[in-house]
């Protein structure tokens, strides 16, 4: 079977051939693409097209395409907490205010100073983009309060590209009731 891949634009221009009549083996095939074009050039964020024309051996040829959206742009995140002393008395609560600005899969971690993981309160779970409020309870991942101390919310965003922003709120201290 000979194999011609290219990849094209939303006007259907080809912005880079891969393969041109190459031979390969039947099956299903990896055809990597680095996000250039003919030039060598970064090409734009966006939605392309992968199509494939394999011709066999008696000329009979089948094109088949589909979508590539090519997303380089790491996502756009805030957080801030409060309040600056929480009273962990089992009736107040700490929270985190967050904001993206694209759907991500969220890791919510409370860390302290000395950058101990104290508690994740969620992993790897898509949420859409807007903002949205974390609360922790003073609570370790066992339940068990943890010490009085300097601590912060630790967000890690990745989209479904890969691309992956850190976001870091100021410290604020616990503090136990005595």
């Amino acid at each position: 079977v000979k194999v011609t891949a290219k990849i094209v634009d939303s006007k259907n221009k080809t912005v880079r051939t891969i393969m041109t009549g190459s031979s390969t083996a039947a099956g299903l095939q990896n055809i990597p693409w680095t996000g250039l074009d003919g030039r060598g050039k970064k090409v734009a964020d966006g939605t392309y097209r992968l199509v494939v024309t394999a011709v066999d051996s008696a000329g009979l040829s089948k094109t088949v395409s589909t979508k590539i959206y090519l997303d380089t742009k790491k996502p756009e995140a805030k957080v801030s907490a409060g309040p600056a002393v929480f009273k962990a008395d089992g009736k107040n609560k700490s929270q985190a205010n967050f904001r993206s600005n694209e759907s991500a899969y969220l890791h919510v971690s409370l860390v302290s100073d000395k950058g101990v993981n104290v508690r994740v309160l969620t992993s790897n779970k898509s949420w859409p983009a807007g903002s949205r409020t974390f609360v922790w309870d003073g609570r370790n991942n066992k339940g068990v309060p943890v010490s009085s101390g300097t601590y912060q919310y630790v967000i890690e965003v990745k989209d479904r590209a890969g691309n992956k922003t850190i976001v870091k709120s100021a410290f604020f201290k616990l503090q136990k009731n005595m």
